[in-house]
C-alpha cells in the first residue's frame, strides 16, 4: 500500500484488526516507488508496487500500532485547537487595538479574570475608562494606583496612598 495522504488508515484498520486476513502490511514511502511514468491509474500503480513487492525493493515504511497512532491522533488536534484559540484571541486583540482600546497594554494576560471583566463591561456598552479601570482585580488592581501619576488616579476617584 502508497502512504498518500490518510487514504492508508482505513485499509489498513480494517486489515489489521480483522483475524480472517492474516496479512503482512507493507506500507511504501511515495517517494522511494514514484518511477511510474506516463499517465498514472490505480491499476498501474498497483502492478508496480506489486512488482517492487516480489523483488524485496520496498522498504516498509513505520505503522505505530493503533494505540499510539490514536495518541498521535489526539495529540495533533490538541495543537490545532491550541492553535485555532490562540488565533481567536490575537483576532480579539486586534480587534480592540483597531477600535483604541489599549487592555493589553496594562494587563498581561487580556483572558485572565480582570480583562474578562473589562471586556464584559465594553460589551455591556460601559465607556467611561475610569470605571473599567476599576473592574481590575488581583495584582493588576495594585498595580493601578502605582503605575497611574496621581492626577490621572484622583481624575478617575482611585484612591491612593503615598
Amino acid at each position: 500500500m502508497e502512504s498518500t495522504g490518510c487514504y492508508w488508515k482505513s485499509p489498513l484498520n480494517v486489515l489489521e484488526d480483522d483475524p480472517e486476513y492474516r496479512l503482512q502490511i507493507v506500507l511504501a514511502n511515495p517517494q522511494q516507488v514514484n518511477a511510474v511514468t506516463g499517465h498514472k491509474t490505480d491499476p498501474h500503480d498497483a502492478s508496480w508496487l506489486a512488482h517492487l513487492l516480489r523483488h524485496g525493493m520496498i522498504r516498509p515504511s513505520f505503522i505505530p500500532a493503533r494505540p499510539l497512532r490514536e495518541l498521535r491522533d489526539l495529540t495533533r488536534r490538541r495543537k490545532q485547537m491550541i492553535r485555532a484559540a490562540a488565533d481567536e484571541r490575537n483576532r480579539v486583540q486586534q480587534v480592540l487595538e483597531d477600535a483604541n482600546v489599549k487592555i493589553g497594554d496594562v494587563l498581561s494576560d487580556v483572558f485572565g479574570l480582570s480583562g474578562q471583566r473589562m471586556l464584559e463591561a465594553l460589551v455591556a456598552g460601559e465607556s467611561s475608562a475610569c470605571d473599567i479601570a476599576q473592574l481590575a482585580r488581583g495584582h493588576a488592581r495594585k498595580r493601578s494606583p502605582i503605575s497611574r501619576p496621581p492626577w490621572k488616579a484622583i481624575k478617575c476617584g482611585i484612591r491612593t496612598v503615598f
